[in-house]
């Protein structure tokens, strides 16, 4: 019995802040952050630096927003005070519009059910429109990188800051493709 309280519990413990404070492990469900995340890209999400900054531009975060069962990965794309336009797939942050945080190659690979399809010729071509829109305070627009596949700020809304549970930090699976995000 002393070997519970001892061993057992502290661990228990210890994996239980870890959980709840530190990171916690996540899986990508869908394609609405292709090319960047397959569907099944096994990934750590870290907590702990938004404890001391707030979340910036290009962070790739995941949300735990009320109305949705499963946890959300996208990319901030506005954060408090950005006045925010998407006209005919163009992102325009404070006037200027913004690249996207990847580089667009002629023809992407898409996995869909660990099969490749269809894919197209580029991510985000979408034609819509958003906006203009200025962001209050504690409110950021997110977007995910697979434009014409993501339901995001432009479907749901800005996100409250409250939402953002910590930021995407590691790709451990599949391990050819493993990297660390900064």
């Amino acid at each position: 019995m002393s070997a519970i309280r001892n061993v057992v519990l502290p661990a228990i413990a210890l994996m239980l802040l870890t959980h709840l404070f530190l990171g916690q492990i996540t899986i990508v469900q869908g394609q609405s952050m292709q090319p960047n995340f397959r569907p099944a890209d096994r990934l750590i999400m870290e907590k702990m630096s938004l404890y001391f900054r707030e979340p910036q531009r290009n962070d790739i975060v995941v949300l735990d927003r009320p109305e949705s069962t499963a946890l959300t990965i996208k990319r901030i794309t506005g954060i408090p005070g950005d006045t925010l336009e998407i006209q005919q797939g163009h992102i325009f942050v404070n006037g200027s519009e913004v690249a996207p945080p990847y580089d667009i190659a002629p023809r992407w690979r898409v996995i869909v059910g660990g099969k490749e399809v269809s894919a197209p010729s580029r991510y985000g071509e979408s034609h819509s429109s958003y906006g203009p829109i200025v962001l209050a305070d504690n409110t950021y627009f997110v977007l995910g990188d697979n434009r014409d596949n993501s339901n995001d700020s432009r479907a749901f809304g800005p996100v409250p800051r409250r939402a953002i549970i910590g930021r995407i930090w590691i790709r451990y699976w599949p391990p050819e493709r493993f990297v660390i995000f900064q």
